[in-house]
């Protein structure tokens, strides 16, 4: 953690926040920029999961694969939201889409704000 500036707060520590689909669905998350998510599947069913782009799945975006709960892949990888950006992360939140491929019904945003 840097020196916080005069009046200011020190430097945010990321989080880990773990996400569960459960019954084909995926919830809506808000996280910071250098937050982590783990994905946890708590269904008996294999998923692909992937990143959207111009609001459709995307089969070139491949984040992870999760198969059924109880097996040693259920749980995926911690994925990074680390600003790679020019300059600073924006003011305004970003949003992220994913869901699955092929998809049944399953999408959600990841909306990422700057931690304060």
């Amino acid at each position: 953690m840097g020196k916080p500036k005069k009046g200011g707060f020190p430097a945010g520590v990321p989080v880990t926040r773990y996400v569960t689909i459960q019954g084909g669905k995926i919830p809506d998350t808000t996280i910071a920029w250098g937050d982590k998510i783990v994905l946890v599947n708590d269904d008996d069913a294999t998923y692909k999961i992937v990143g959207y782009t111009n609001g459709q799945p995307d089969s070139s975006n491949v984040w992870t694969t999760l198969t059924p709960k109880g097996t040693a892949e259920a749980n995926s990888q911690e994925i990074d939201f680390n600003w790679t950006g020019p300059g600073l992360p924006p003011k305004e939140p970003t949003i992220v889409q994913y869901g699955f491929l092929p998809p049944p019904d399953g999408s959600a945003q990841i909306v990422i704000l700057i931690k304060v």
